[in-house]
């Protein structure tokens, strides 16, 4: 793959340090871009990088209406991209973002990977089933299907996947937790102290 392979990031919630990470690490093989398209007058972080597009699109009100929030994404993505060809489309999402990548194969016949996220599986399918049918046409037309983890996959396959589409989606399913920073593996970097007799563990992380 050389730099002149495409890849557009759809991700609704890129002020992550996660994403920053991924993203500009694909800048050594490939070109990316992130299609970050947020609520009026946030608050964003790592937004002013060359290869972001950051656009605010939605309002309050709109996060409550799902086609509505994301035929405004989706005319912002066509206005931004006009005439410009991805090799392919990564929606950070199955629903948010996997909806506004589906819309863009369905136009431009962009091939899209998506990636099911716990707020995909813990809120969307949840407290709003109506949209399971709109999930199973995403997955069926996305060329794969990730998951970071085992358990995430056996919970989707096993209560929301359509019978007439399991055989199908099963296929282009891949599990691939999300990386470790670089610093893990420099061991000249690490600073060893000798162990004490009690130790002590802190557990630091963002929900």
């Amino acid at each position: 793959m050389d730099s002149h392979f495409k890849i557009c990031h759809v991700c609704s919630y890129y002020g992550n340090i996660l994403f920053d990470n991924l993203v500009s690490c694909q800048k050594k093989f490939a070109t990316p871009k992130v299609f970050f398209y947020t609520m009026n007058g946030t608050s964003k972080q790592y937004a002013n990088k060359d290869y972001v597009d950051e656009v605010e699109c939605f309002n309050s009100i709109d996060r409550f209406f799902f086609f509505l929030k994301a035929y405004k994404a989706f005319t912002k993505y066509k206005k931004l991209y006009n005439g410009e060809r991805f090799d392919i489309i990564f929606a950070h999402s199955l629903f948010t973002n996997g909806y506004v990548a589906y819309l863009a194969h369905k136009k431009y016949n962009i091939p899209y990977i998506v990636m099911v996220q716990n707020t995909d599986l813990n809120v969307f399918y949840k407290f709003k089933p109506y949209l399971s049918g709109l999930a199973n046409r995403i997955m069926n037309n996305a060329s794969k299907v990730i998951f970071a983890s085992q358990s995430y996959k056996e919970t989707l396959m096993s209560k929301h996947i359509s019978k007439n589409l399991y055989a199908d989606i099963s296929k282009k399913i891949a599990v691939i937790p999300y990386g470790i920073e670089d610093i893990f593996f420099h061991k000249e970097d690490i600073v060893k102290k000798e162990k004490a007799a009690t130790i002590r563990v802190i557990c630091v992380g963002w929900i």
